[in-house]
């Protein structure tokens, strides 16, 4: 199932409402590579739509026949409630046990959501630390708004984080107005380092996609377009396309396409926009990657 399919699904389930039709259970997700096991452990309850809601989440980590993980989650942020991504379903995991930097130790990823129609994915990650003798965790967010897709994008031996800038999200419109341009991150040491530019070929396909939603909204009377223009753009300047794709949203400023207004919508708008994408763009990194 393509992953917002999934998030779909999922919230879904989330947010279903109704009479409880089964007691409590409890569940156990595991991951494993080489001498590292890690597990997620969770009570639950189901209603006759679903996943009702999730409680006592605890990881548990074994390193060489060594249990050096044993903990209760819900602490790490202030709207972090840790119910499992795979919402309980059969079949789906989230738990990860992969050697993320080719360093020879795996890592241990444990994917979480906090609820919400339009965020929050999470990640409680671990790295063995040889100096400590002990596990580092770390919080990541390498997609707020949908789960990440972990896969060696360039077959280097490194996997990548594939995910979306959440940045977007209703910087020049609505939720729905606003998709996010890609995003790709790399595991440096329990942080994520943004390595979008190395991959020009993806953010073209993206910024594809991107131009194509815009093209066919443009002269639609009650759908905003600067989303569009704003992801595409940022798409273009991670394809080194940058200055071509400039052009394009200048067109469509002559065109009165960034000037249109709808009810309850906030600007900026017309020539306002521009100046305030391209300071955005800029302050985010893009417009250094031209």
């Amino acid at each position: 199932m393509p992953i917002r399919a999934l998030a779909v699904a999922l919230l879904a389930l989330f947010l279903a409402a109704g009479p409880a039709a089964a007691a409590k259970k409890t569940k156990t997700e595991t991951g494993s590579s080489g001498q590292v096991t890690a597990s997620l452990t969770y009570d639950y309850k189901t209603n006759r739509y679903g996943i009702a809601g999730f409680s006592n989440a605890r990881v548990s980590i074994t390193r060489g026949g060594v249990q050096l993980v044993n903990e209760t989650l819900g602490k790490e942020c202030a709207y972090c409630t840790p119910w499992p991504a795979s919402g309980a379903q059969k079949g789906v995991s989230s738990v990860r046990v992969r050697d993320l930097d080719a360093d020879g130790e795996p890592e241990v990823l444990i994917d979480l959501f906090s609820g919400g129609a339009n965020c929050c994915w999470y990640t409680e990650s671990y790295r063995f630390d040889e100096n400590l003798n002990r596990y580092v965790k770390k919080l990541l967010r390498p997609g707020l708004s949908f789960p990440y897709v972990l896969n060696d994008l360039d077959k280097n031996g490194i996997p990548e984080f594939k995910s979306i800038d959440y940045r977007f999200a209703y910087k020049y419109g609505s939720n729905v107005d606003t998709p996010r341009p890609l995003r790709i991150f790399n595991w440096k040491a329990g942080k994520l380092v943004d390595v979008t530019v190395g991959f020009p070929t993806l953010a073209a396909k993206d910024a594809a996609v991107m131009y194509k939603g815009y093209l066919r909204y443009r002269k639609s009377k009650d759908v905003n377009v600067r989303g569009f223009l704003a992801a595409y753009l940022a798409d273009s300047y991670n394809a080194r396309n940058g200055p071509a794709a400039w052009t394009r949203v200048v067109a469509a400023y002559h065109r009165g396409e960034v000037k249109k207004r709808f009810s309850g919508e906030s600007g900026p708008f017309g020539r306002a926009y521009l100046k305030s994408l391209r300071s955005f763009l800029k302050k985010l990194g893009y417009l250094r990657q031209a």
